[in-house]
């Protein structure tokens, strides 16, 4: 299926059209008096503590100081079914003068824009909204949107959410991922880390007060811009959701979160109403993902099997390669019995001694680029062989030699000797 990209940018509004072989799938609209900060993250300094109030005012580079409620330290799970204890970062009973202290830099999110002769207002437990999911840094929270009303499947997504969600971070289900896959959790969550630690690089860069991530326009950033829930005049764009950067008048970057063949094109209409435009097509190829297996322990000549599972592996060929005791890679069949495909396989490996082994798979997609995977150690040990020989007869009080062959498997354990008649 073609998909096509289509943004229109005018002096006051840029439009966006979504087609699937040129038919008008989705659209969205975005005025220039409607960008909303909401969302934004900044690395901003405290600039007063306010005990009576419990908060504190934050510099963030705006006109006026946003305010910080200790409160808003905590998750707001208001919204959504909670399957696991909030572990929140601030005791419920903490005093804002026991978390902040004045001068010290700490990164905010906008929570709400100003209103009145209030300020914005902002938290500082950050949430990055994508196509399907909510990335949370620094929590354990995991919860469903509530408009999923199927138990069944808020308690399925629940068990997935928890078994994908990376150490240190916590997860929401959004609305749209009723019915999604672990695939298409697991894209959406590649993207929305990638966003996190591009964060990150620039926290350590900047100075308070800066801007280090801006909830994006559709002239700026297609794939941030479908993730905003309301400000102003929008309707929700799939192809918008699946790519996200930034794009101006100078260009940009933009990476997209799904495979597939896409068509960019950027129009422009002038003062006179005359329209430019140009297109550009693009292939997007998947991230193949593989995990490999051993089992933790074998012994020489035994069947070892190497079992594989991912996602995106399809028409890939491996080249596999093993580590005996944490050398050098080379040629799985210098070492091993039997064949590996892409599927894994069955191999044996003989040896007089304990020794470890690793496997590591290498392919190249159809674009050129390469892919490293490798598995966990495996001990592999030596059948036990103590051969010996003696006199087939002797006589009555006549000593004989018991003369032992190559002994192995032994590994520091004593030979027990016992005698029958």
């Amino acid at each position: 299926m073609a998909s096509e990209l289509v943004i229109n940018v005018t002096f006051n509004e840029t439009r966006a059209a979504f087609l699937e072989n040129g038919s008008l799938v989705e659209f969205f609209l975005e005025r220039k008096h409607d960008r909303s900060i909401v969302g934004n993250i900044y690395k901003g300094k405290v600039v007063r503590i306010v005990p009576g109030m419990d908060a504190a005012f934050i510099d963030i580079g705006l006109e006026k100081s946003a305010f910080l409620y200790v409160a808003d330290i905590i998750v707001d799970s208001m919204m959504y079914e909670e399957f696991e204890e909030v572990v929140a970062p601030v005791e419920g009973n903490e005093r804002i003068e026991g978390v902040l202290e004045e001068g010290q830099e700490i990164i905010v999110q906008v929570s709400r824009e100003p209103i009145g002769q209030k300020g914005t207002r902002v938290t500082s437990k950050i949430t990055l909204p994508g196509r399907l999911l909510v990335l949370m840094p620094g929590s354990q929270h995991i919860g469903v949107s509530r408009r999923i009303e199927d138990e069944e499947e808020r308690k399925r997504l629940a068990s997935l959410l928890k078994a994908i969600a990376p150490k240190g971070f916590g997860l929401i289900g959004r609305t749209a991922c009723e019915g999604k896959s672990e695939e298409e959790l697991l894209a959406d969550l590649g993207f929305l880390k990638r966003m996190w630690e591009s964060i990150q690089e620039k926290t350590k860069k900047a100075r308070a007060p800066s801007i280090l991530h801006q909830d994006l326009g559709l002239a700026d950033g297609p794939g941030v811009a479908a993730g905003q829930q309301g400000g102003g005049n929008r309707r929700g764009c799939r192809a918008a959701r699946s790519a996200g950067g930034s794009l101006s008048n100078v260009g940009g970057n933009i990476a997209f979160k799904a495979k597939g063949g896409y068509v960019l094109t950027v129009t422009l209409t002038d003062a006179l109403g005359r329209t430019f435009s140009q297109s550009k097509a693009v292939a997007v190829y998947p991230i193949p993902d593989m995990q490999i297996s051993l089992p933790q322990l074998t012994y020489s000549g035994e069947a070892l099997s190497v079992t594989v599972s991912g996602n995106e592996l399809a028409g890939l060929n491996m080249v596999w390669r093993i580590s005996i005791d944490g050398g050098a890679l080379a040629p799985y069949t210098q070492y091993a019995a039997g064949t590996l495909g892409n599927s894994g396989g069955e191999v044996r490996i003989s040896t007089d001694k304990t020794i470890t082994v690793k496997f590591t798979a290498v392919t190249n997609d159809e674009n050129g680029r390469s892919f490293t995977f490798a598995s966990n150690t495996a001990a592999i040990k030596a059948i036990a062989q103590i051969p010996f020989s003696i006199p087939s007869s002797v006589h009555v009080g006549t000593s004989f030699t018991v003369a032992m062959g190559n002994v192995s498997g032994l590994e520091g354990k004593s030979i027990t000797w016992s005698l029958t008649k």
